[in-house]
């Protein structure tokens, strides 16, 4: 009984202070401590997780106006084409030089160009992948997420970027929404905005890749399209046609960043120390290796380019 008791203390006492410290990258971390301080993750982390965070970005979607959103402009779905597109390619050639395992070398080079854990978890039982595979495949991402929350809002900082470019290089460069998200809102505000919108575009091409996956291995079981995006624009189409108060905006707001913190705990929480221990040294060097092409080139065309990250 006390085993049960301390198993449900300690997350809940996590999360408490999760949202009362009210840092993003602060809830990531305090998920992982409580993570390793269990030795296993909560079955229940993973479903609520993605709950959570869908139900943060479909409430942050109120904040966002459409009008907003338009001014981001053909340049930027351009790059985001040519990202997903760069880094497919690049991590083909690169498993065809390293040769990791094929289904988990598929699964990282599909969630490092769309959307990390959530289209790892989408391809999975499309390509007919093991628990291992997934669980290798994800907890490289988790932790390479958990770099660039750390990482991005410094290295932004010291580079001068505006609050547009790094909402751009955070949305195109790291892998999951949450991480992304978090990495932004540690920026400012502004930066938010811009890396959900591009993020959840990003996003969108889970359904032509899962289409194709598909119909090259023949098998079904998943679903291509995160309806959780389709939320999120009907959130974005109100909040331009409709004069919502500010009463009902604050409230929004303040769920939306209640639900982000939980779900970053709960997404700290699901890093598996076994899977890490026991991946393929040659899994670990296609992810760092495809990880930091991606975000060398995003950043080299953001700072390369006039007036495209609106600086």
């Amino acid at each position: 009984m006390n085993l049960i008791r301390n198993s449900i203390a300690l997350p809940l006492a996590g999360l408490a202070l999760a949202l009362a410290v009210k840092s993003p990258i602060a809830a990531l971390f305090l998920g992982l401590a409580v993570a390793l301080g269990r030795g296993s993750t909560p079955r229940y982390a993973a479903p609520w997780g993605s709950r959570a965070l869908q139900g943060a970005i479909v409430l942050l979607g109120f904040g966002l106006n459409g009008q907003d959103v338009l001014t981001l402009g053909q340049a930027t779905l351009l790059l985001t084409t040519g990202t997903v597109l760069g880094v497919l390619s690049a991590g083909f050639l690169i498993g065809r030089l390293l040769q990791p395992p094929r289904i988990q070398g598929a699964l990282l080079n599909a969630g490092t160009a769309i959307c990390g854990g959530t289209t790892i978890a989408t391809l999975a039982p499309v390509l007919g992948a093991k628990p291992e595979d997934t669980a290798t495949s994800l907890a490289l991402v988790f932790l390479m997420n958990a770099v660039a929350v750390l990482a991005y809002p410094v290295l932004g900082a010291q580079l001068a970027l505006s609050d547009t470019q790094f909402g751009l290089w955070a949305a195109l460069s790291i892998h999951d929404t949450a991480s992304v998200l978090a990495a932004a809102a540690s920026f400012s505000p502004e930066a938010l905005e811009t890396a959900t919108v591009v993020k959840l575009g990003r996003t969108l091409w889970l359904i032509p890749l899962t289409l194709v996956a598909s119909a090259l291995t023949r098998r079904s079981g998943a679903s291509p399209f995160p309806s959780f995006i389709l939320f999120f624009l009907a959130a974005v189409m109100l909040r331009t046609l409709l004069p919502l108060g500010p009463v009902f905006l604050s409230a929004t707001a303040v769920a939306s960043k209640a639900l982000l913190l939980g779900a970053l705990f709960l997404i700290g929480m699901q890093i598996d120390r076994e899977a890490l221990r026991t991946s393929s040294p040659r899994l670990w060097a296609q992810g760092l290796l495809l990880w930091l092409l991606a975000s060398g080139a995003v950043l080299t065309a953001l700072l390369a380019v006039p007036g495209l990250g609106g600086a």
